[in-house]
């Protein structure tokens, strides 16, 4: 028959020592109690000895302090901090040194675990912080743009490569945004880069910067041709036409001016626009001479016979009138008056004799 451990004897056991292992020596004490199987049997040797394992204990969990209270994101760095002969160790988002400094490398979670090393007697413990990381904000980012820009009337676009954005001083690499340009055709120093963060990236918004855009050399005048007068006729009748009209106009400067017969230079000056003026080098010549062909006029004679004297003695002066052309000088020279054989020249005076 089988005896019951507590009811029908005790047993307690004593190790060599008291520190944690397996196949530990003990020695096992037996002792019959007082009950109707034990009454049975008499005991002869109350001593065993075997072998037993003795757990390791548990320690209790390092603390950690210092994680920063409100957001945490993209770019930030702070130290976090535990008790002496701890380890760190990090995963997701972040890496942690020795010292306890995290830096946050992503975005997502991040787990950071300190770790209390075991002994012969102790189970190692563990404490981890778990946090949310969110994407930095470009509004606070520096743009910078390399190179030179000259006008050409096309749009002005810097290479991914001639942009630096810089946040507190790191620089962000190229695949974190997108460039685009405005107000980037004109010269001047207005013109506008505009990185936009990439989305799923590590950064979120927006940031500006502006470049120069320089002027271009000054463009060669083609300077106009003008269409034919009669003369009588002013200098602003002449057409001019033709000519580097996509930079400027061309007016005569002496609108007013009858010219003479014949073909002669007249003074053009040249008005650059205002999108000349601001995308090109001062134009440096902006007068010159532009011929202009001037017919004859051909002039009209009216004769006119006024009457004077009395009935039987009569007398007519006849006014000849040698009219010219509208604004020109009045006719010089003289006239010839021819009738049955006979002659007489005289001389004009403001067109009349």
């Amino acid at each position: 028959e089988a005896l019951a451990l507590g009811t029908d004897y005790t047993a307690t056991g004593t190790f060599a020592d008291a520190n944690a292992g397996t196949g530990k020596s003990v020695s096992i004490a037996v002792t019959l109690k007082d009950s109707a199987k034990a009454n049975n049997y008499n005991l002869t040797n109350g001593s065993v000895n075997a072998t037993g394992t003795i757990a390791k204990a548990s320690q209790t969990a390092p603390s950690i302090t210092g994680l920063p209270t409100g957001t945490i994101t993209y770019g930030d760095t702070f130290t976090l901090h535990t008790e002496s002969g701890v380890s760190w160790s990090a995963s997701g988002a972040a890496t942690v040194d020795s010292s306890g400094k995290v830096t946050v490398t992503g975005v997502g979670k991040a787990a950071i675990t300190a770790t209390k090393p075991g002994s012969g007697n102790y189970e190692a413990a563990e404490s981890r912080l778990v946090f949310e990381v969110r994407p930095a904000d470009l509004t606070r980012a520096v743009v910078k743009v390399s190179g030179s820009y000259a006008y050409t009337g096309q749009p002005q676009t810097p290479a991914d490569n001639q942009v630096t954005v810089t946040l507190d001083g790191t620089t962000i690499s190229s695949d974190q945004y997108t460039i685009s340009t405005s107000n980037n055709v004109n010269a001047g120093n207005a013109a506008i880069v505009k990185v936009t963060a990439n989305s799923n990236g590590n950064y979120t918004g927006t940031a500006e910067g502006t470049f120069s855009i320089s002027k271009a050399s000054a463009p060669t005048i083609t300077w106009p041709v003008a269409n034919g007068l009669t003369y009588g006729q002013k200098l602003s009748e002449s057409t001019l036409s033709g000519g580097s009209t996509e930079y400027g106009s061309f007016a005569w400067a002496k609108p007013d001016t009858v010219p003479t017969a014949g073909t002669s230079g007249y003074s053009v000056t040249f008005t650059p626009s205002d999108s000349t003026v601001q995308n090109y080098e001062p134009i440096t010549t902006t007068t010159q001479d532009v011929d202009v062909t001037v017919a004859q006029a051909t002039p009209t004679v009216t004769v006119a016979v006024k009457m004077s004297g009395s009935a039987n003695s009569r007398v007519a002066d006849l006014i000849i009138t040698v009219a010219g052309a509208q604004n020109g000088a009045a006719p010089a020279g003289s006239i010839t008056l021819t009738s049955d054989g006979l002659s007489e020249t005289l001389t004009l005076q403001n067109g009349k004799a």
